[in-house]
């Protein structure tokens, strides 16, 4: 059986940019497929965040931090390496994997996502995915999203922030426990 956990994302810095958004969702695992599962919608006012406009294509491309995108971290429970996602609404993607904290492991290729299906309305964008991980029994999820405001400004959302400055990669952030 697969269970769903929801969630919701806090902002690190709450403001007048972040009052009237909300970003929630839900996370599964499939263990026989090794698969993490991820629904994530941002609802509010969203006319002042800079969402960029979908692609035909989706390609691999790296700094989609500097613009709106989601983010998913996975590492093994008890292990120092993880997984790093990044999904763009333009249908850019990315995937990283670390050796251990902020450390890239060198050699291979990360695999690419199975899906990653973007919506958006005038009140919404919500991304569904699915991504695979190398990762056996239970995982520690982090689920974060970095949104572009008009006028360069930035906000980061994550399920919790560890530190005094935004650090999605920080364990400590990594609480959802998916089985």
């Amino acid at each position: 059986m697969i269970t769903s956990h929801p969630f919701k994302l806090v902002p690190f810095a709450k403001g007048p940019e972040t009052e009237a958004l909300k970003i929630f969702g839900t996370a599964s695992y499939t263990q026989e497929q090794k698969l993490v599962c991820v629904e994530m919608k941002l609802e509010g006012s969203l006319g002042r965040i800079e969402v960029p406009e979908q692609s035909q294509e989706t390609n691999r491309e790296v700094g989609l931090w500097e613009k709106t995108c989601f983010e998913v971290f996975c590492a093994e429970t008890g292990r120092p390496n993880y997984e790093e996602w990044n999904f763009s609404p333009s249908g850019a993607w990315c995937s990283f994997e670390f050796d251990d904290y902020r450390r890239a492991k060198m050699g291979g290729s990360p695999p690419e996502p199975k899906a990653a299906q973007w919506t958006k309305s005038q009140s919404h964008l919500s991304l569904k995915l699915e991504v695979p991980t190398r990762f056996e029994g239970g995982l520690k999820v982090g689920i974060s999203a970095v949104l572009l405001h008009q006028g360069s400004l930035k906000s980061y959302w994550a399920l919790s922030h560890p530190r005094q400055k935004p650090d999605f990669h920080h364990s400590a952030g990594f609480i959802l426990s998916l089985s």
